[in-house]
């Protein structure tokens, strides 16, 4: 959503960017206006009862995942959109995933 402000100097409107203006490339901030235009699906959050699925269990246990079905009460479609606007895979030799959200660095992985 953007909104139009006056210039009372020139007597004519401008836009206004009301999101982030942390983009690295201008080529992010172009994606960043098509992600802003998709719809946002948060996951489905699963719960599991007690003995269902034990060696499941046991395995998000023994990774340390046991908050991974848990998801904040709110959040910010904004940032996550701007978090997947800015991500991008490093041309290193080991694959690394970075993205930025509002100006800092944020690196992501499947670990």
């Amino acid at each position: 959503m953007k909104t139009t402000v006056g210039n009372p100097s020139k007597g004519q409107k401008l836009k206004e960017r009301i999101y982030s203006h942390y983009f690295l490339i201008k080529d992010n901030e172009d994606r960043f206006q098509v992600v802003m235009q998709r719809k946002l699906v948060a996951e489905r959050k699963v719960i599991l009862k007690p003995g269902e699925v034990n060696e499941f269990q046991l395995e998000l246990i023994r990774r340390g995942w046991e908050r991974l079905g848990s998801y904040p009460s709110t959040f910010s479609v904004t940032l996550v959109k701007e978090f997947y606007a800015n991500a991008k895979v490093t041309t290193s030799a080991a694959h690394t995933f970075l993205s930025y959200v509002q100006g800092k660095r944020v690196p992501f992985d499947a670990d």
